[in-house]
């Protein structure tokens, strides 16, 4: 059985020649992949048989640093869920990618992110710039093209 990975381990781990993958003795399915050199970036995979179809299948859960172990672990045990409810992971996050790209050409949600990146930060308008762009947004142009 493989010994349960720790944060000093997946830190400290470097690449070879070859592509590795370090199991997780602690979360069932996890997977640590370091690309060779000279990349050597790392990255975390979750391992199953899919409950459609029995075959063999990998779902890659993001790169580290910026999913942690214990990030990585809980996107792994969430997959775990999945599987048990006979539901493919892989198949599930392709559908919520495509719903997700589906809302994001709404006019609200495109709204929604102007204000973000180019209203609420207080670096490009003076807050009472900002506050009549908002209202105008808000009262004539949200109104008329909804969603």
């Amino acid at each position: 059985m493989a010994k349960a990975l720790t944060a000093k381990t997946v830190e400290n781990v470097s690449g070879s020649v070859a592509r590795r993958e370090i199991a997780d003795g602690a979360s069932t399915g996890l997977w640590l992949v370091i690309q060779p050199k000279p990349s050597t970036a790392k990255s975390w995979a979750f391992r199953y048989r899919s409950p459609l179809d029995g075959k063999p299948k990998k779902l890659t859960i993001g790169p580290y640093p910026a999913f942690s172990l214990v990030k990585a672990r809980e996107a792994a045990a969430e997959a775990q869920r999945l599987v048990a409810k006979s539901i493919d992971p892989a198949v599930e996050k392709k559908a919520a990618k495509a719903r997700a790209l589906e809302m994001s050409d709404r006019i609200d949600a495109l709204l929604n992110s102007f204000i973000r990146r180019h209203v609420d930060v207080e670096t490009v308008m003076r807050p009472s710039t900002a506050a009549e762009t908002k209202r105008l947004i808000e009262r004539h142009i949200r109104p008329r093209w909804k969603d």
